[in-house]
């Protein structure tokens, strides 16, 4: 003879509301987080259904039954909208309208609920009741009316709403985001199943619904996720200060110097499968760049080389305090900027420079710049001494028409304007008068430019000058 276990099925249903009605608990000690009451009343109203659930499997009166399943609804139609607005807060997708949103799903939860109990006037949801017997308990059915299929597109409206938001955000998203996505997602999988299940009639105990199970591993998949990596009190304090699509690396750490997010520029430089060790993620980090956790503890800013796949980065790293509500130090934000090209770029003009700066006072030649709008010398080369009879010094005080004479100021013009209406860029060459300190002229070959700025526009003249008097006399 087959043995009656049918007094053992409201366990999983009461074991399950205690499991998640703990988590629901935990919450409330964490009420400074965001998304924190909608992570609440889900896990609480996960625990209530559950509860009731297995209440129904015990020998209770039919009318006792038929009470606690139209009970039930004053969860089961907010659930899922709990656990929609919980995903979206916790995710961090900002939605303009979100008022409008809560305001439309209460309206949308009281509306079912008073379906339900006003069942018995229009009948449109449940058109009666009968005993199914299973042996040593005897469980409530239900004849299913017209809007019961309402129902049940209002639930897997919710539920594909909700798997679309998990898909895409463990598809964007990065770290234990990612993953607690995938966590959640696999969570709702379970709801599609045991529902699927439920509405089909396949369940394994006649009309036994099991949903409810499924709803708290969800709300459990949540919570657990959430506490345990800390990402109610951090992560979304972090997403206030950055962007997932920032090009500079963010690394989140908690109070205890614990990598808890990244973004994906983060997960390009350390690796996902350092990032993602669970445990073990910050000391591999930390080993392998040990000057981030000098950077982490001393709350230092500096420039650090990283090598990327081979190849040497430098990274301006700067490390700012992240701060709860209540004003206490949660964490810390690290920040990574990639200043590889802006480094080789300084070093190459500093190289230039200096060439420049080594070429300007050993050459016989004299170089100079002008500012074009006042005419003034902005720099002189050491030999204009020995050509012009001044020193340096000197020459910054002057003007180009100072040291000129009148047709070799109007020449270098007229010809550095033509340069510019025909595109050339090029040094013009020019032969030129120029004016010594004691009032002689002497004969001056001169490479002329413009030099223009970040707009295009011209704004000094560079040249070099070469005496020529020598040549002048062979001739």
């Amino acid at each position: 003879m087959e043995k009656d276990l049918s007094y053992l099925y409201p366990f999983p249903f009461i074991f399950a509301a205690l499991c998640i009605f703990v988590a629901s608990q935990y919450t409330l000690v964490r009420h400074n987080s965001r998304g924190e009451w909608y992570l609440f009343f889900t896990c609480l109203a996960a625990a209530f259904w559950s509860t009731s659930e297995g209440l129904l499997y015990l020998d209770l009166n039919q009318g006792t039954k038929i009470l606690l399943t139209k009970c039930q609804y004053f969860v089961i139609a907010p659930i899922l909208p709990l656990t929609l607005l919980c995903v979206l807060t916790v995710f961090g997708i900002r939605l303009k309208m979100i008022g409008l949103l809560r305001s439309g799903l209460f309206v949308l939860i009281t509306l079912v609920i008073v379906l339900v109990w006003t069942n018995p006037l229009h009948k449109l949801i449940f058109t009666g009741y009968y005993t199914i017997d299973t042996g040593a308990v005897e469980m409530l059915g239900l004849r299913h009316g017209p809007l019961w299929w309402f129902l049940v597109a209002y639930h897997y409206s919710f539920v594909v709403v909700i798997s679309v938001i998990l898909l895409k955000t463990a598809y964007t998203a990065s770290g234990f985001e990612r993953s607690q996505a995938l966590v959640i997602l696999a969570a709702i999988a379970s709801v599609w199943i045991s529902n699927a299940i439920y509405v089909a009639g396949l369940s394994p105990v006649k009309n036994m619904d099991i949903s409810p199970i499924a709803f708290s591993i969800v709300a459990g998949s949540m919570a657990w996720g959430f506490f345990r990596h800390n990402l109610l009190d951090t992560i979304h304090v972090a997403q206030t200060e950055v962007f997932r699509g920032m090009d500079d690396a963010i690394l989140v750490f908690d109070e205890r110097n614990r990598i808890v997010d990244f973004n994906p520029s983060a997960e390009a430089i350390f690796k996902a499968d350092v990032l993602t060790d669970n445990d073990k993620q910050t000391q591999k980090v930390f080993e392998k760049f040990p000057v981030l956790l000098r950077l982490i503890e001393g709350m230092r800013h500096s420039e650090v080389p990283i090598q990327v796949d081979g190849q040497r980065n430098i990274y301006d790293v700067r490390v700012s305090k992240l701060f709860g509500r209540s004003g206490k130090i949660i964490g810390r934000i690290m920040a990574l900027q990639d200043i590889t090209i802006r480094k080789l770029a300084i070093d190459a003009i500093l190289e230039s420079e200096e060439k420049y700066k080594f070429l300007a006072e050993y050459s016989t030649d004299v170089i100079y710049k002008i500012n074009i709008e006042t005419e003034q010398y902005t720099y002189v080369s050491p030999s204009v001494e020995s050509i012009y009879g001044y020193t340096p010094k000197e020459m910054l005080g002057l003007k180009a028409r100072d040291t000129v004479t009148p047709e070799s100021y109007l020449l270098q013009r007229e010809k550095l304007e033509t340069a510019i209406l025909q595109g050339k860029k090029e040094p013009e060459l020019l032969e030129m008068e120029v004016l010594h300190k004691d009032g002689h002229v002497i004969p001056v070959e001169v490479h002329a430019r413009y030099l223009y700025n970040n707009q295009g526009m011209p704004t000094e003249i560079l040249g070099v000058a070469r005496d020529i008097s020598a040549r002048k006399h062979a001739c």
